[in-house]
């Protein structure tokens, strides 16, 4: 009897230690993964062209983004964010309306914005205020995941990019360019509304596509990392240097795993777009869909 007390506590025993000895190797490996993939903010100096005179050459800073993979895997997840022309975008706050006798073109209403100097600011990457995700600008004395009214640095940014997506894109047009809709030419009128069409559009066609079709059509807004290799991208931050402050960058994204677009509601007393959730492909090629934690820093960066 003693013998069978004896092997029945062995056996016990031994299960609870494959049991720890499992969970501790389950944790282990869920340690690893989200020690793998890492998101680095940092800040660099090039010189440039002053945004409103294309005569001055002066050093200028950009936020570098790098994606890292140190694991012995392919991964593929959304970017924090993705702008081709390499400028961030700000949200609008509110319209601004002039008197009928004023009308300032896009180069003049963006050197008047507002100067913040000494002003401290959080800026959060990934924000979902965009089709896929943008900036957003809060002082630092609001948390920085509370809910608060968009504070107006935010409009200043917004026109100074807009400006610069012009300077990138080389259009002379809008040099003399008005900011009210009424004032524009034909032209430029055509192609405001078809931009909201091709917005539409594009929302419409994201509804009917298939997890992989969707990555293949936007295969720019994500980073595909092989194994042990690193891949970056820069933002220009001169907006920031010409509206002053002190600034704190960082990414508000709790995963990378997850992507959301906006769909069009047309149903009355809903708001005009909702946020819809995109079940990406487990596997895209050779590369696994990266879900989870990730390491990351913030940058601050102070202008005088």
């Amino acid at each position: 009897m003693d013998g069978l007390i004896r092997i029945h506590l062995n056996i016990h025993f031994n299960m609870k230690k494959r049991i720890i000895i499992t969970l501790l190797a389950l944790m282990s490996i869920e340690i690893a993964k989200s020690q793998c993939i890492s998101v680095e903010l940092s800040i660099k100096w090039e010189n440039g062209v002053h945004p409103f005179n294309k005569d001055s050459i002066l050093s200028m800073p950009y936020l570098q983004i790098t994606y890292r993979n140190t694991s012995n895997y392919n991964y593929y997840f959304p970017k924090v964010y993705y702008d081709p022309s390499g400028n961030p975008e700000f949200p609008v706050s509110s319209l601004i309306q002039y008197p009928a006798h004023i009308k300032p073109t896009l180069l003049e209403s963006a050197k008047q914005h507002d100067t913040y100097t000494n002003e401290r600011f959080n800026i959060k990457l990934g924000d979902e205020i965009f089709l896929i995700r943008g900036w957003l600008v809060k002082r630092d004395t609001v948390y920085k995941d509370e809910k608060h009214g968009m504070d107006e640095i935010n409009d200043d940014l917004s026109v100074i990019y807009r400006w610069l997506d012009c300077l990138e894109e080389k259009r002379g047009d809008y040099m003399n360019t008005y900011l009210s809709v009424k004032d524009m030419k034909p032209r430029q009128l055509a192609k405001k509304l078809k931009e909201g069409f091709d917005f539409l559009e594009k929302c419409h066609s994201i509804k009917d596509m298939k997890p992989k079709q969707f990555v293949k059509r936007f295969k720019e807004e994500f980073v595909f990392l092989k194994s042990n290799k690193t891949y970056k991208e820069t933002y220009n931050l001169s907006g920031l240097m010409l509206v002053k402050g002190i600034f704190t960058l960082y990414i508000g994204l709790e995963d990378l795993g997850s992507i959301t677009y906006l769909e069009p509601s047309w149903e009355k007393g809903q708001p005009m777009f909702k946020h819809v959730d995109i079940d990406l492909p487990l596997q895209y090629n050779s590369f696994k869909l990266y879900k989870g934690p990730y390491h990351t820093n913030q940058v601050k960066v102070k202008f005088n």
